[in-house]
C-alpha cells in the first residue's frame, strides 16, 4: 500500500518536473524574443535621434522649411 503511494508520488512528480522543463522552454524563448524585439526598438531610435542631430541632415531639414 506505501509502496503504491510512492510509486504515485514518483510519477507525478516527474510529470511536474516535465512541465516546469517546458515552462522553462517557454520563457526562455519569450525571453529572446523581447530581447530581440527591444534590441530592434532601440535601434530605431539611435537611428532618428542620429537623422535628428546629425549636421548634415539638420540642414537638409532647414532647406527643406
Amino acid at each position: 500500500m506505501v509502496l503504491k503511494f510512492i510509486e504515485e508520488d514518483t510519477e507525478k512528480c516527474k510529470r511536474n518536473v516535465e512541465l516546469l522543463q517546458q515552462v522553462l522552454e517557454i520563457y526562455s524563448i519569450q525571453a529572446k524574443a523581447s530581447k530581440e524585439l527591444v534590441e530592434g526598438a532601440w535601434e530605431s531610435v539611435k537611428k532618428v535621434l542620429g537623422f535628428y542631430t546629425n549636421p548634415s541632415a539638420i540642414h537638409r531639414r532647414a532647406a527643406i522649411q
